[in-house]
């Protein structure tokens, strides 16, 4: 997987007639799949932090909860990449786990470190899962002192550099900088995502960052999971 390519990705690349073919068979490959599973629908609550990861990790409540970041048999059901960690950094795989979010709201974050060669990010590979999201969750530290105001959520069917589309996008917003809460919920446009998706990033954007500082991350919405699984091969900004 890649992140979005450059701060304004999205603003008519030219691409060749053959990847547009590809990437036009794979959406009727995906919506021809949507008509033949099961679609799990995991509402957003107000304060809820157990999204469609918790549901993952407990096979739609039928199982008991293990992260499905840190399978205990080495198999992840979810991977999650990212830019460099800071120093003293949690492990990524901690943002998705509920029972974790209480310790690192209160001590500890997963910070992603900044520079000024490269943005932020944060990648979710759901694998053989396919989410269309409504909402998504993401918590602050309160050990952090300074909030990151620019980034994007972004999805792809595939991963690749130039085939992601943005979810929301976030331009001078304080909302991690309130002192009333540590957990946000964001709405996304129903018309803005009409598709089940493989990928999510998230990814600062602005132009000085500070660096990606979380507690917790979750989706709500609608996911189903696939027959077979396709490996795409990984790239990294």
């Amino acid at each position: 997987t890649h992140p979005p390519n450059g701060f304004e990705y999205g603003l008519g690349c030219v691409m060749c007639a053959d990847k547009n073919i590809e990437e036009k068979n794979l959406i009727m490959q995906i919506k021809a799949q949507v008509e033949q599973v099961e679609i799990i629908k995991v509402k957003y609550s107000d304060r809820s932090t157990k999204g469609i990861f918790y549901s993952i990790s407990t096979q739609h409540h039928t199982k008991e909860y293990q992260n499905c970041i840190t399978s205990s048999d080495g198999k992840k059901t979810v991977k999650i990449t990212s830019s460099k960690l800071s120093s003293g950094s949690y492990s990524v795989h901690y943002l998705c786990d509920p029972y974790e979010t209480t310790k690192l709201l209160k001590d500890y974050s997963v910070h992603l470190h900044h520079s000024y060669h490269s943005q932020p990010f944060l990648i979710i590979d759901f694998q053989q899962y396919r989410v269309k999201p409504s909402h998504y969750l993401m918590a602050r530290s309160r050990s952090h002192l300074t909030y990151f105001k620019y980034w994007r959520l972004a999805a792809s069917h595939d991963g690749k550099r130039d085939n992601w589309i943005t979810l929301r996008e976030h331009k001078n917003d304080s909302t991690l900088a309130q002192m009333n809460s540590h957990l946000y919920t964001f709405q996304i446009d129903p018309n803005t995502c009409q598709e089940f998706y493989r990928y999510f990033c998230i990814i600062e954007t602005t132009a000085k960052p500070i660096g990606l500082s979380l507690a917790s991350i979750e989706f709500f919405g609608q996911y189903y999971k696939e027959n077979k699984l396709n490996n795409n091969k990984f790239y990294f900004w």
